[in-house]
């Protein structure tokens, strides 16, 4: 067959087609190569991700008095643990609608002990909070004694 293809063709022809199989011959080892390379990051990206659900709060943990901060996410409200790593978008109930009047009122930062039951959706976690009360801010001058 060989011999019949050298026959109808030119020898440049056949130099070039033998030149373009060993170049596809050679390929492959360089996409083993490649492929390698994206399957280590592939799996440093996939370790992240799983060190990142691993930090997730499994669905129905609860908070109970927990000491935080509500802050506008968008048009959303998340939830700030005081160690302000940790936090979670707040679902809309009427205890959230209590919090959101709170927030209009005022721009500074309030601490609030909240409780609520931890939700998950799409590996996110959510908060629905079942009661939240504005902790009461230290007044100036506690430390002056009155005078008679």
């Amino acid at each position: 067959m060989m011999a019949r293809i050298c026959g109808t063709m030119s020898h440049g022809t056949v130099t070039m087609l033998v030149a373009a199989l060993i170049g596809l011959c050679a390929m492959p080892g360089e996409t083993v190569e490649s492929d390698r390379a994206a399957l280590t990051r592939r799996s440093e990206a996939d370790d992240s991700t799983e060190k990142k659900a691993n930090r997730r709060t499994r669905e129905g943990a609860t908070l109970e008095a927990e000491l935080g901060e509500f802050r506008e996410a968008g048009e959303r409200i998340r939830f700030y643990l005081r160690d302000d790593t940790t936090s979670f978008m707040a679902l809309e109930n009427l205890a959230l609608d209590r919090v959101s009047r709170v927030l209009d009122e005022s721009t500074s930062p309030r601490t609030w002990s909240v409780s609520g039951v931890i939700t998950e959706y799409r590996s996110s976690n959510y908060l629905l909070v079942t009661r939240a009360s504005l902790k009461a801010r230290a007044s100036r001058g506690t430390n002056v004694t009155p005078r008679n």
